[in-house]
């Protein structure tokens, strides 16, 4: 579905843009909502993780996830500690952030705020594989309603503190490790997972009422990022409301796009290219498959491009920040094209060596049987 890799892309460079805006240049947010790039991510892993995991054993799905996750991110990692290490340095590029973002800890520091993103998947890629080795019937279906219900609590009772329902010093907004279990973000996962069983069902929603508390869910935790986008210690003059309405009304258009995707009302024309030029699925698979790594490193490519752009090339901010962003997705193409690939290929090989010699492994030895009287009978 090359209509999924468009909005990949596109959701990647809304955190992209966002964190480049507000980190490195003087550009006053320039689109303040693009966070919200990382809820439409989540949506879109629900919706691709249900597709990938039909019909597949559990030691293939598990393969498969280890490669998409931990290639790109060992490489990214390896250039981003250098681009940093070689640059101006800053927080969050010593040698156990580095350790931490190429085996993917879930607990930071990592060297890119990006990065605390892939633990949540990761745990979500889990549930799925207890699920799959489990051999439940319908387990997609009951992944989607468990998580449905999941995220009610925690975003309930954060939204009450919000609003000054009652007062609890104790409350808990951030981006630390108590997100893994997908008490926060389990919502998002779960519309996935909806729309892709609309898309089996010919677009037939069957749990319509378990869908809107779902969107609801997904509502308030955005209204609690926006809180905490637009809170005074942030730096900014945005109002929650008006912060919330922007990132809402993106993540409802990602959405329904994703949808209309799924269930086949838009498509992208199959039109091939003429010659050697590549044609536009083959480009939106390209910039589909590159969004992974454009997430996790335009950060340490932008710590040493833009101050090059803006210092030594005299370039004003936005200009600097649109240079360093194209120069990012051209490196990411070129991860994955010449990098990833080949770094999948020797993982991929090695994987199957190891699962062959476990195989060859002879059987444990049986336990000796008990000979005293006191245990007879038992």
């Amino acid at each position: 579905m090359y209509e999924l890799d468009l909005l990949r892309f596109f959701a990647a460079s809304m955190v992209a843009i966002f964190h480049l805006t507000t980190h490195y240049a003087d550009l006053d947010e320039a689109i303040p909502f693009g966070w919200v790039g990382v809820q439409i991510f989540f949506v879109l892993s629900g919706f691709v993780i249900a597709n990938s995991s039909e019909n597949v054993g559990a030691g293939r799905f598990l393969k498969s996830r280890v490669l998409r996750l931990y290639p790109a991110a060992m490489i990214t990692t390896v250039i981003g500690a250098a681009l940093l290490w070689t640059g101006t340095g800053g927080p969050g590029v010593g040698r156990v952030a580095v350790e931490n973002s190429f085996f993917i800890r879930p607990v930071g520091p990592w060297i890119a705020r990006s990065y605390w993103t892939l633990p949540i998947e990761m745990f979500f890629y889990l549930l799925v594989f207890a699920l799959i080795r489990l051999n439940i019937h319908n387990r997609l279906e009951r992944l989607a309603i468990f998580l449905s219900f999941l995220s009610i609590p925690y975003n309930v009772y954060l939204l009450g503190g919000e609003l000054a329902w009652w007062d609890d010093p104790g409350l808990i907004w951030n981006y630390g490790p108590i997100n893994i279990p997908l008490i926060r973000h389990g919502q998002f996962f779960a519309l996935g997972i909806f729309i892709w069983l609309a898309s089996r069902n010919g677009g037939k929603m069957n749990h319509r009422f378990l869908f809107v508390l779902a969107a609801a869910m997904s509502a308030v935790e955005i209204w609690l990022t926006a809180s905490f986008e637009t809170a005074p210690a942030r730096g900014n003059d945005l109002t929650t409301s008006t912060l919330y309405l922007e990132a809402l009304g993106v993540w409802v258009l990602a959405v329904v796009f994703l949808y209309c995707s799924a269930v086949g009302v838009i498509r992208i024309p199959a039109r091939q290219g003429a010659g050697r030029r590549p044609s536009l699925r083959s480009l939106l698979r390209t910039l589909g498959l590159a969004t992974y790594p454009l997430y996790l490193v335009h950060e340490s490519f932008a710590a040493r491009i833009i101050p090059f752009l803006r210092d030594r090339g005299g370039l004003p901010d936005s200009l600097s920040v649109a240079g360093s962003y194209v120069a990012t997705v051209i490196a990411s193409v070129v991860i994955v094209k010449f990098m990833e690939a080949r770094l999948k290929t020797l993982m991929s090989a090695l994987i199957d060596r190891l699962v062959a010699l476990a195989r060859r492994l002879p059987p444990a030895a049986p336990r000796a049987e008990r000979n005293d009287s006191r245990w007879r009978g038992l």
